[in-house]
């Protein structure tokens, strides 16, 4: 992509496969892939969440936040895969904080959670 513009300038796609011969690992060309495929998002997200924090003074480097539930009024409890406590940037990315990243999301949006809040 063209980081200006969000122009896709061009896509490649590999596929790691075992060679039905050998059994061995390899890669194959699979750009088709780009368009016939998906997957869930995971973990990558929790790295463009906390830039996008940084880069609009949402949050800064080293700053904590408690990961607990997050209960918004209306809509299911929202929570990491465990109960971290008190955590700061670092491990909320290494421990892939959901809550962490729900309570960035807010301060990115100008909002303030309040348990139970609409």
């Amino acid at each position: 992509m063209d980081p200006n513009t969000g122009e896709i300038l061009t896509m490649a796609g590999k596929q790691y496969a075992r060679d039905g011969k050998t059994g061995k690992m390899k890669f194959n060309d699979f750009a088709l892939g780009n368009m016939t495929t998906s997957y869930t998002m995971g973990s990558v997200v929790t790295g463009a969440t906390t830039l996008t924090g940084y880069e609009t003074d949402a949050i800064n480097p080293g700053q904590s936040m408690v990961d607990a539930p997050i209960n918004i009024k209306g809509s299911p409890q929202k929570r990491s895969w465990k109960y971290m406590g008190m955590i700061n940037n670092l491990t909320a990315l290494k421990q892939s904080s959901d809550v962490y990243m729900f309570k960035t999301a807010i301060k990115i949006g100008e909002g303030e959670y309040r348990n139970n809040q609409l």
